[in-house]
């Protein structure tokens, strides 16, 4: 299958309609762990783009949780990080469970959930900007409707035949993101903010 931009909606579409399948349709690409670096970076460039974007058209927050960068290339260096600490958590987690997958898979699917993430966003930041309350509507229901994705995604990596089983090691590869983002943002100097002092 040649990927062009009508194949990649049809691919997008069928992940909507039917995340397994479309998971595999992903897989049956055959996409060269080579290629799949390349595609690890264009994702983290337009995940860190989209957060530039974000950051101009939101109300700046006085006391944001974390101080982070406002350059888009400080942005996409997070990103990256975020993605690339997904990949490696979730195909850890992946092998605590004696599981089937490669890491070729998990790479190829959590890149595709991520692109897809980032075309959901991207759609409820217009929403937003237009007609606030249905775009934080549409926010939350397509964010709950990706995190199923995502578990679908990884049943289809694993192949576990199990939505719990799958969601349970995501949950662990969460917990490993928090500790390595955490480890990676205080190496970048990305601190929470510790609020306004007290008298």
């Amino acid at each position: 299958m040649t990927l062009t931009a009508q194949s990649i909606i049809a691919l997008f579409q069928l992940s909507f309609a039917n995340p397994k399948e479309g998971a595999e349709k992903i897989l049956a690409l055959g996409i060269p762990r080579e290629a799949n670096w390349l595609i690890v970076a264009i994702v983290a460039v337009l995940s860190g783009l989209l957060s530039a974007v974000f950051q101009m058209v939101t109300p700046e927050n006085p006391q944001p949780m974390f101080m982070m960068p406002s350059s888009p290339g400080g942005l996409v260096a997070i990103s990256a990080a975020t993605l690339l600490s997904m990949i490696f958590a979730v195909h850890l987690a992946g092998r605590a469970f004696s599981s089937q997958g490669s890491f070729d898979d998990c790479m190829v699917l959590i890149c595709w959930w991520q692109f897809i993430w980032i075309i959901v966003q991207s759609a409820s930041v217009l929403l937003i900007m237009m007609i606030p309350a249905i775009g934080a509507l549409f926010f939350l229901i397509m964010g709950g409707y990706c995190l199923w994705l995502l578990v679908s995604f990884t049943d289809v990596i694993y192949r576990f035949n199990s939505p719990g089983k799958s969601a349970l090691l995501l949950v662990l590869a969460f917990l490993g993101v928090v500790f390595t983002l955490g480890f990676v943002l205080s190496i970048l100097g990305i601190v929470p903010n510790e609020g306004p002092q007290s008298a």
